[in-house]
């Protein structure tokens, strides 16, 4: 037991000997610094908070709201052009307009109605009998037949003044009837009018054409035979007026 102590004794004073010596010098012996953990998890969410008060309602009269109008902003693109509308109602008619100038005279203007150029006839077949196919009509009475060209003896219209013309024909019969308007141009001109008559009454065949004729060039009308009838048909004609041919002179080409 008395060892013991003394054994305790020797220790204590080992020890306090050593502190002393460490004071100055053991600081230098300290640890490095250690890591830095993991970062801990979120917390729970907390509690919804309580409603607030409402805004208070603000009363504006017109001429507060009018004068917290804004400015007028920039002008939008232009649409595209919608459907057309119905037409209006047509309006009250206008006042006459003034007189326009006089116009020159046919003999300064060189006109195709003027001296030379006044081309026109026009003549019936008085005999009421037609019988001949494939030769000119002959018409032997003449209405009108300005410059002389159409000649009553021959049915033929000869050209003296070259230009355009327009030739027409009426005929009355009681028959199938077949005519022809026939030229000597070239290319020759050969138009066919048909009028079938089934019930034997009073018709009316016409045809006409406008043709550019030269100096010399002829127009004359033929019957043909429709169907191949027998050529011993005969056309009758009502009157002294039945058969008509006409032609004018639009304009000349001289």
């Amino acid at each position: 037991m008395q060892l013991a102590g003394h054994l305790f004794a020797a220790v204590w004073v080992a020890g306090l000997f050593s502190f002393s010596l460490c004071q100055d010098d053991c600081k230098r012996l300290d640890g490095k610094p250690g890591k830095p953990g993991n970062p801990g998890r979120d917390g729970s969410p907390g509690e919804k908070g309580e409603k607030g008060d409402p805004t208070p309602q603000v009363h504006l009269s017109e001429e507060e709201m009018v004068a917290l109008k804004g400015e007028q902003g920039e002008q939008g693109h232009r649409g595209q052009m919608g459907l057309q509308g119905f037409e209006g109602l047509l309006g009250p008619e206008g006042p006459a307009g003034p007189a326009g100038p006089d116009g020159v005279t046919a003999a300064n203007s060189g006109d195709v109605n003027s001296g030379a150029s006044k081309v026109a006839f026009s003549v019936v077949r008085t005999d009421k009998q037609i019988t001949t196919y494939n030769t000119p009509v002959i018409f032997d009475k003449a209405i009108t037949n300005e410059h002389n060209d159409f000649k009553t003896n021959s049915g033929r219209f000869t050209c003296s003044v070259a230009g355009v013309y327009y030739f027409v024909f009426h005929f009355v019969s009681e028959v199938n009837l077949c005519l022809k308007l026939k030229t000597d141009t070239n290319p020759v001109v050969d138009l066919t009018f048909c009028d079938f008559n089934l019930q034997r009454r009073s018709q009316v065949l016409s045809g006409g054409a406008v043709l550019k004729l030269a100096k010399g060039n002829r127009v004359w009308i033929e019957r043909v035979n429709p169907h191949n009838m027998p050529s011993s048909e005969r056309i009758t004609m009502k009157n002294e007026m039945s058969l008509v041919f006409s032609g004018f002179l639009i304009f000349s080409t001289d």
